[in-house]
């Protein structure tokens, strides 16, 4: 009987990992051979365990727990047949809350899930792309390649669409759902569509030109100020405040949620 390598090297270096009581991050590379080695059970339960055992920083123990949550998430795409799909959309928003995130553990693997599942990648480096800094962003392959009409990807104020034609455009927002979120007449050529009060998350972008469907793309909107904004309208609605419907325009303004940009 003949022993893999790699399978005999990660069984020592899970034995030499599980003998260090010292520093957390050692715990941290130990939830990653346990995965390595398809212990997902023994990966999770290792995570949980760190916020009660080492003295960390409330950003250290969300980090290490985003990196558990992220586990779970593989733990259930590896058992369901990678059914990507079928994970709620809960779960699916909390992956890019994380991966929008700057943790160490945690959002490299959000973003490896964003990745593989949605095909939207990380790009590391510190330039500027149309005004938004490139930092923790994730690009398409082929917006990478030049092929991609809506632009940046992720955004988090504005998306700029490259679209020629002859007829009559419209742009829409889809939410996980399927609810239209944004419906606006664009024109032909390079134009902008304001999204900056969209909460963040992952949508389906589509431009119909004459009332058929000529195009969709998938977006990440990234978080900003607005997100806080309507977290405290939902929070007021839900405590007995106003009541009234939060939409694109803000609290309290009435309206179907396709506004014009």
């Amino acid at each position: 009987m003949y022993l893999d390598s790699a399978q005999v090297s990660y069984d020592s270096m899970a034995m030499a990992l599980e003998a260090v009581s010292l520093g957390y991050f050692n715990k941290i590379k130990l939830a990653g051979v346990y995965l390595t080695q398809l212990r997902y059970d023994d990966a999770i339960n290792l995570l949980s365990s760190i916020p009660g055992n080492y003295h960390l920083t409330t950003d250290e123990a969300e980090d290490v727990l985003n990196m558990r949550d992220m586990y779970i998430v593989i733990d259930t795409l590896v058992h369901n047949g990678h059914n990507w799909a079928a994970l709620p959309d809960d779960v699916k928003q909390n992956v890019v809350t994380v991966a929008d995130e700057s943790g160490a553990y945690g959002t490299p693997v959000a973003q490896y899930l964003l990745a593989r599942y949605e095909g939207i990648f990380y790009q590391p480096d510190e330039s500027q792309l149309n005004g938004e800094p490139a930092t923790a962003q994730m690009f398409r392959v082929e917006q990478i390649a030049g092929q991609n009409k809506i632009y940046p990807n992720p955004a988090s104020r504005q998306l700029n669409i490259n679209w020629s034609a002859k007829g009559k455009l419209t742009f829409r927002l889809y939410d996980l759902s399927g609810k239209p979120v944004l419906t606006t007449t664009i024109q032909p050529g390079r134009c902008h569509v304001n999204i900056e009060r969209l909460s963040s998350g992952i949508y389906t972008a589509e431009i119909d030109e004459d009332g058929h469907s000529v195009y969709q793309q998938k977006i990440i909107k990234n978080r900003n100020h607005y997100d806080e904004y309507n977290n405290r309208c939902k929070a007021s609605a839900a405590d007995g405040g106003a009541g009234r419907p939060v939409t694109l325009m803000g609290c309290g303004a009435a309206g179907n949620g396709q506004q014009g940009v």
